[in-house]
Order: C-alpha cells, then structure tokens, then sequence
C-alpha cells in the first residue's frame, strides 16, 4: 500500500492529470483516472506475483546440469570458427547503481 501512495505523491503524475483534466473535462478524466487505477492495482497486487511464478518455473526449465555443460563444451571445442559474441542492451534513463 506505501508504494501505491508513493506513486500518488509524484509531482509529474499531478501535473499530467491537471493538464489531461483541463483538455478533457471532469467526466473523461475521472474515467482515465479509475482506469489507470484499476491497471496499477492490477499490476501491483496480482500480475507481480503471477509473472513470478512463471519466471520461477521458465528459469528452473533453463539450468544446466555439470553433464549438460560438458556436452555443451565438447562441442564447442569442435567448432574451426570460434566467434566473439557481444550484447548490447538499449537503456534510457537508468539509475547508475544498476550500470
């Protein structure tokens, strides 16, 4: 619940709602206002803990056991081509504690 009251508190939140109700009027912006509601709470309170499970039982699916890992680097030992390979990840406005 903190962290709903939290995301009520940010300045940028009431500045867009302010601008959205002054174009739209009170009736669409109480609608938007419930629908974005309803979406958080959603997303707060169910879809975490449902996508956790799922996550739990995708990354149970991809371990690797020491016998597949030896299986993986004798192959790789038979490849003549052995390529770099580096991964680039778009971020945007990150925190730096997560670079």
């Amino acid at each position: 619940m903190a962290s709903l009251i939290s995301w009520f508190a940010r300045k940028e939140l009431w500045e867009k709602g302010n601008a959205y109700l002054k174009e739209y009027g009170v009736k669409k912006s109480l609608a938007r206002f419930v629908s974005l509601m309803e979406e958080k709470i959603w997303e707060k309170y169910f879809l975490t803990a449902e996508n956790e499970l799922r996550y739990q039982k995708w990354w149970k699916s991809q371990l690797i056991t020491e016998k597949k890992r030896q299986k993986i680097n004798r192959q790789l030992e038979g490849f003549k081509y052995k390529p770099v390979i580096s991964v680039l990840v778009p971020v945007y406005n990150i925190p730096a504690r997560y670079l």
